[in-house]
């Protein structure tokens, strides 16, 4: 009898009634059918589904256990991209504002350096030279609210120097008239508001500038 043959007969209730010789004994009724049951527990009949069973709910319990732990760092993640996004905007929005800033001053410069350059030859005024500038800078940023000014620098020729220098004080000078080896100063201001990206808070009322100081030929 195999087991098979026992665990099909027990469900139908067709164990056999007759006294049997088992494990080399003879057993009634009661005792066969007891027997039989033993039998099946020790083949492994019950106890191969129990722990199946088992496994089963233990994967069942750890896939909620990291689904629980997935969607707590879910949140977690949204938490903090909630927090850093803005820091790291705001960083970001400084970074390109000053690299701006610092390409228009270059800008300033070199456009201020090619009108000096420019006006150091006889037969140019200083219209001309603010032409000039106006030409090469507008090619870069809004020149609308550009200011230029061609001054006289002999103030540099002099042995000492002010700390500050209010250029906007300066005498201006025509460079149709302007004397062989004499200083001048092509400088252009713009308000940075007027050509930022995004106007910032902190740049609020900075002027930009550049200079270029030549010697009239």
């Amino acid at each position: 009898m195999t087991e098979g043959d026992v665990h099909r007969g027990i469900k139908r209730g067709q164990v056999d009634t007759e006294p049997r010789v088992l494990d080399g004994e003879v057993c009634g009724k009661g005792e066969l059918v007891a027997r039989q049951a033993r039998n099946v527990w020790d083949l492994g009949f019950e106890t191969s589904r129990r722990p199946k069973v088992q496994v089963f709910e233990s994967e069942t319990m750890i896939r909620n256990k990291r689904e629980l732990r997935r969607g707590g760092r879910r949140g977690a993640t949204a938490v903090e991209l909630a927090v850093i996004a803005p820091v790291f905007g705001i960083f970001l929005a400084g970074i390109m504002e000053f690299g701006h800033a610092f390409l228009t001053v270059g800008t300033l410069n070199a456009a201020a350096k090619q009108a000096a350059r420019y006006g150091a030859v006889e037969g140019i005024s200083s219209t001309e030279v603010e032409t000039r500038a106006d030409n090469i800078l507008s090619a870069a940023v809004d020149t609308t609210s550009a200011t230029y000014l061609v001054k006289d620098a002999s103030i540099f020729d002099s042995g000492s120097v002010p700390e500050s220098i209010d250029y906007s004080g300066l005498p201006d000078i025509e460079l149709l008239n302007a004397e062989r080896r004499q200083l001048y100063v092509v400088r252009i201001e713009i308000p940075y508001n007027d050509v930022a990206i995004m106007p910032p808070f902190w740049a609020k009322d900075l002027t930009l500038v550049g200079q270029s100081v030549m010697r009239h030929e």
